[in-house]
């Protein structure tokens, strides 16, 4: 009997762990800096403001050429030339350097998810 409940509380404890290892990609407070979280934050910040339904880009037919015309873009702006007026919408609610800090990790994730 003894054995039975040893090995049920086994089973639940691996069941519970189970659970934590599958995260999802999204960033969170928890987020390192660099690597994978600047990945995930980057994913967050441009499904969640740059490419989405109501945002500056429509998400519908959004492909791998699209990503590298973005890129382009964001490339420009962050060199000092003029933004498309889909970047002056993205970053018209914040100030310029919380626009360029969003820009640099919109532009990680679409280096890295659309391999440009």
């Amino acid at each position: 009997m003894s054995r039975l409940l040893c090995l049920s509380v086994l089973f639940a404890a691996c069941g519970g762990l189970g659970g934590s290892a599958l995260a999802s990609g999204s960033a969170g407070p928890g987020a390192k800096a660099g690597g994978p979280g600047e990945y995930a934050h980057g994913k967050a910040v441009t499904f969640r403001q740059l490419i989405c339904e109501g945002c500056p880009i429509s998400r519908a037919g959004f492909n791998r050429d699209r990503a590298s015309q973005v890129q382009q873009s964001i490339d420009s702006a962050l060199g000092g030339g003029a933004p498309t007026d889909e970047l002056r919408t993205f970053c018209a609610a914040g100030e310029r350097g919380e626009c360029a800090e969003k820009l640099r990790l919109a532009q990680r994730f679409l280096k890295r998810r659309y391999r440009l």
